[in-house]
């Protein structure tokens, strides 16, 4: 059994220098015995940071937000039997986000499944289609070149394009403790290198793009997950073409830095708001498909002759079949290749035309916001009144993502803002927060509804075990809010009960739970002056701010009634 362990130990070391040498720096563990090996292994190693979450559910969100923020794969680490489950959310969100993960699982060896022994079940294939690959490890001795390869593999798979999350999983049999004078080793170094394939941009793609800049009618529409690099190569074909810029809040491109940016479009895109002479000739799309369903129901309702994705991560993000041409290139260099050879225009009427519409959307939303109560709108803009360059705004999947998308105005310059669009579920939301904040190391704020909060409570325990700098603001409309915006908020019998599932929980009592601060803001101006504190307090601090559901109800639709006003001596169809 000593040879044995001493074996494994060695693979196991070897597994891990490939992961680093494959881009791995940071691992989140959920300790367990069967994992063992893995975990003391990782623990030891300089080359690797330790975070250590209780909770599966929330480990794996954190180890999420962890690599949406560095943009590094990330490893997961959990014990055998329903461990690996919990970590199914984020593994989803992970693969339809193309965020790098490796998750490991350890597993009992073959021979003690199928006969009832405990934390026992079938792990192979445990998350199907949504990883990259699945590695099934062999139980006992093996090659340790292989076992480092398997490493240098996994991560880079995890890493390449598109990215997602890996799946290995390792079954150990007893004893599955470290083998004597294992401390005292010093751990492997792997020399191992394999580089990403990355995707070039060929001359008839950018022949494509300056083609089809004659147009005069051309809108780009910027959805969610840009990288910052994609920056330059819109703002140049947008300078170019004259071309107007719907942003998606996602696209982290709605500043005042980038030409023709628009503020108002997920109310533009409302059905009769726009005029028919507004319809574009051609439509450019790149990054994920946009928060607002308006744009998917504006776009299956006119005729665009030349609908043009940008998908080099192979997503076929084109819900309505609208689509003419699909070039799989990265956006920015592709952009950036056509401008230098689009020849300016002379006249810009198409986009003045968009930046008056933009402007009188603004300003109306501007006159109901002065006038009327506190609600999501305003909340939502006091939030990001309080986000400095470069600080992390993670939002819930729900309202608060749609809030920003509505009310989020072109400033100077955009927070970094991120949200899980993959599935578009509330899971994780905190967690997720959390590996945003370990990865960035910055303060971190989150923008959650109360039930968002509730589903990931887990995840403030985390914070709080992990000492991180976090605002939690907690839009709490006492219940699923967003429901009340469906038609099915007229339709079903109680709605309340089975929709809106009101709830009866005490925020200050949770924060005390684990130890966090808690305050209330109830208008703008508290807001600011909470937020303001929680950062000088350092810490996690939830800001509850209540919301009457009924008023915010109302107060949207208001707003899109103004739109449609001030926008009808346009001549809206």
């Amino acid at each position: 059994m000593k040879g044995q362990a001493d074996a494994i130990y060695e693979a196991v070391d070897r597994f891990l220098a490939g992961l680093v040498a494959g881009g791995v720096a940071d691992v989140i563990v959920s300790p367990g015995m069967r994992g063992t090996l893995l975990t003391l292994s990782a623990n030891r190693r300089p080359d690797l940071r330790i975070g250590v979450v209780l909770d599966e559910r929330s480990a794996g969100f954190v180890a999420l937000g962890l690599a949406k923020s560095t943009g590094k794969p990330v490893g997961l680490i959990c014990t055998s039997g329903t461990a690996g489950a919990n970590y199914y959310p984020a593994i989803i969100e992970a693969s339809l986000t193309r965020v790098p993960l490796v998750v490991i699982t350890a597993d009992r060896p073959p021979e003690a499944h199928g006969w009832d022994a405990a934390q026992t079940v079938d792990q192979v294939g445990l998350f199907g289609d949504h990883v990259r690959e699945a590695i099934a490890l062999p139980v006992g001795e093996f090659d340790l070149a292989i076992a480092e390869h398997f490493g240098l593999r996994a991560s880079t798979t995890a890493g390449s394009n598109p990215a997602g999350p890996v799946h290995v999983n390792w079954p150990f049999r007893e004893p599955v403790g470290p083998p004597p004078g294992w401390s005292g080793k010093e751990p492997f170094v792997s020399t191992a290198r394999a580089s990403v394939a990355v995707s070039g941009v060929r001359d008839e793609w950018v022949d494509e793009l300056v083609d089809l800049a004659r147009f005069e009618k051309g809108l780009i529409v910027a959805g969610p997950r840009l990288g910052s690099g994609e920056r330059m190569g819109v703002a140049a074909f947008a300078a170019a073409t004259g071309w107007p810029v719907a942003a998606d809040p996602l696209s982290q491109l709605r500043s005042d830095d980038m030409p023709g940016v628009l503020a108002t479009t997920a109310h533009l895109f409302a059905r009769g708001v726009l005029p028919d002479s507004m319809t574009p000739e051609v439509v450019v799309r790149i990054g994920d498909s946009p928060t607002a369903k308006s744009f998917r129901l504006w776009a299956e309702s006119v005729p665009i002759e030349h609908f043009v994705l940008i998908d080099p991560d192979q997503r076929w993000a084109d819900p309505s079949g609208k689509l003419t041409t699909r070039l799989p290139a990265p956006p920015g260099a592709l952009l950036a290749a056509a401008a230098v050879r689009i020849e300016a225009r002379s006249g810009q009427s198409w986009l003045d035309q968009w930046r008056q519409v933009d402007q009188l959307a603004t300003e109306a939303i501007d006159s109901e916001l002065a006038g009327g109560p506190f609600c999501e709108p305003a909340a939502t803009r006091a939030v990001l009144g309080t986000m400095g360059r470069d600080d992390p705004l993670h939002l819930a999947s729900s309202m608060p993502v749609r809030d920003v998308d509505m009310f989020m105005p072109v400033t100077e310059f955009s927070p970094v803002l991120s949200c899980n669009r993959g599935a578009n579920g509330i899971d994780g939301t905190i967690s997720t927060a959390v590996g945003i904040a370990l990865g960035s190391d910055r303060r971190t704020t989150v923008l959650v509804g109360d039930l968002a909060f509730i589903h990931d409570l887990g995840g403030l325990v985390t914070a709080a075990r992990l000492e991180v700098d976090l605002s939690i603001v907690v839009l709490d409309n006492g219940g699923g809010g967003i429901f009340s915006l469906l038609p099915i908020a007229d339709q079903a019998d109680s709605f309340e009960e089975l929709y809106t599932t009101p709830h009866k929980v005490d925020f200050a009592s949770a924060g005390a739970m684990v130890g966090c601060r808690h305050a209330v803001a109830s208008s703008a101006d508290e807001v600011s002056a909470v937020l303001s504190e929680a950062r000088r307090a350092g810490g996690v601090t939830i800001v509850e701010v209540p919301i009457d559901m009924g008023a915010n109800v109302a107060q949207i639709h208001r707003i899109g009634e103004r739109v449609a006003a001030c926008l009808g001596v346009l001549g809206g169809s």
